[in-house]
């Protein structure tokens, strides 16, 4: 017969049970320490090396796919004319570059999270708040790290010579449509900041 007051074995967790039973408190007692590192090793400034896959879709004019961690985002880009003859209220010769890209809309990301890549955001549920926020973000990073210049988008017509032309005068361009690109990105696997994996897509 087994001994009454004998001590029931301990409960003991390996590394791997403890981060997935309870990974918040997993992460504070790294960081707590005299000398802070993170679990897997990386210092408090250290980066992520991401992996970047371009040529992914085949359907797209342009894609790429992003793994950042334990973080996965797709991303597709697709290209549409937009005629000048259709625009209701052309600009005017003195709009900036600049300003005809955010005039006209030509860029237009959306960020899509509802994919079920985190429990915070399960598939099918309208686009969140955190997912327009960072569209608008992605927005103005592309318009304000000048990563396309405004006049990659206009597509152009060099008018041949005519009899009413004056000798001295050189061939006429003109402006026939602008491209507009609409940059879909798709998060698969969400594990940390939403920002930084597209930000390495552009």
């Amino acid at each position: 017969m087994a001994n009454g007051t004998a001590k029931p074995p301990g409960l003991a967790f390996s590394r791997e049970t403890f981060a997935k039973l309870t990974p918040a408190p997993f992460l504070q007692a790294h960081l707590q320490q005299p000398e802070p590192i993170r679990p897997n090793g990386r210092s408090l400034d250290a980066f992520r090396t991401p992996t970047i896959h371009t040529g992914s879709l085949s359907h797209s004019n342009g894609s790429a796919v992003v793994r950042l961690g334990d973080t996965a985002v797709v991303c597709g880009v697709r290209a549409e004319i937009l005629l000048a003859s259709d625009i209701p209220h052309p600009p005017s010769e003195d709009t900036s570059e600049d300003d005809l890209v955010e005039r006209l809309g030509l860029l237009v990301p959306n960020v899509e999270l509802s994919t079920g890549c985190s429990p915070d955001h399960l598939p099918g549920n309208p686009p969140s708040t955190s997912a327009q926020a960072l569209s608008y973000r992605v927005l103005s990073l592309m318009h304000t790290s000048n990563l396309i210049r405004p006049g990659d988008l206009s597509i152009q017509y060099m008018e041949p010579a005519s009899d009413d032309d004056l000798p001295d005068e050189g061939p006429k361009t003109v402006t026939k449509a602008f491209w507009t690109l609409y940059i879909d990105v798709m998060c698969i696997a969400l594990d940390g900041n939403p920002f930084d994996a597209p930000s390495y897509l552009l």
